[in-house]
């Protein structure tokens, strides 16, 4: 007789909360599970919790594992009143339409969409397409902070521009950029996961050419002139880079992303004390990102 757990695909965690905790969740997600996918969807459940992050685990103990660890990170972080865990699996049938149904074509602006690779909309010519699978937590356009960043480089990339990548994940920033017409980009990353990712993602819509992958941060990247420099990161390491980075790299245009309404006026206080000025930002849920010139 078969095992029942022969069936199983996938194992599901899902964290429970609220929108104001999106700051300290999604970094938690990005960087202590960027193997797993991961996914966030506005709910509203019986104890007023208005937010779900699923993360799919391939096996039974990494299911465990990440039990443990979410565990561990909430209750240092929150009190048991503002978070529910629970515990699911998701049958082999099922798996392919359960982690599909997050991940839809996303327009940004007038010429920019951000598709999953099994998408078979075929779009005008002048639409650049960016094709991803939801690998990596939060990598895929949906999420605030992504849109931010990709609404300017939509508005700034035309042609031959040069960008630098600060802290690429799926390599969704460094791909759009070169669809959208830059000659070359540079993108860097301090998980190594995340820079193999971004580099299949690279391959899949064709653009690995124009993209050089690194593992490291600004110390892997010598000094030099960008068009555009874009970082979409959390305001700690913001507060901690900005100051190394605008004295390494000279750029005609800087997006800052990652921005939550509660660190705002913090990474705000800094760059006033520098009189440095957004000339646009954009803002969406809880999250905020800024276009220096």
């Amino acid at each position: 007789m078969q095992n029942q757990e022969d069936h199983i695909s996938h194992y599901l965690v899902c964290i429970y909360t609220h929108h104001e905790h999106d700051e300290l969740i999604t970094p938690f997600l990005d960087s202590v599970l960027p193997g797993n996918y991961a996914s966030q969807f506005p709910i509203i459940t019986d104890e007023g919790f208005n937010i779900c992050y699923e993360v799919y685990c391939s096996s039974k103990e990494m299911w465990k594992t990440t039990e443990k660890d979410m565990l561990q990170f909430l209750s240092q972080h929150l009190n048991k009143t503002q978070y529910k865990l629970s515990l699911s699996t998701v049958q082999a049938s099922d798996w392919q339409n359960e982690w599909k149904r997050f991940f839809k074509p996303i327009l940004i602006g007038q010429r920019l969409v951000v598709a999953p690779s099994w998408e078979n909309q075929v779009y005008p010519s002048d639409i650049a397409v960016v094709l991803l699978d939801p690998g990596m937590a939060f990598g895929t356009g949906n999420h605030g902070t992504t849109k931010g960043c990709l609404f300017f480089l939509e508005k700034i990339i035309n042609s031959g521009e040069s960008v630098f990548d600060v802290g690429t994940g799926s390599g969704v920033l460094a791909i759009a950029a070169v669809k959208l017409g830059a000659a070359s980009v540079i993108a860097i990353d301090n998980d190594p996961l995340a820079i193999s990712v971004s580099k299949e993602n690279s391959q899949v819509n064709q653009c690995e050419d124009k993209i050089m992958f690194k593992v490291g941060s600004l110390e892997v990247i010598d000094s030099q002139n960008f068009d555009t420099i874009v970082a979409n990161l959390t305001v700690a390491i913001h507060l901690e880079l900005l100051d190394p980075l605008r004295k390494k790299y000279q750029y005609k245009h800087l997006i800052l992303s990652g921005i939550s309404d509660f660190s705002k006026p913090e990474l705000d206080a800094f760059l006033s004390d520098r009189h440095i000025t957004p000339v646009d930002t954009y803002h969406e849920g809880d999250w905020n990102t800024y276009l220096i010139d």
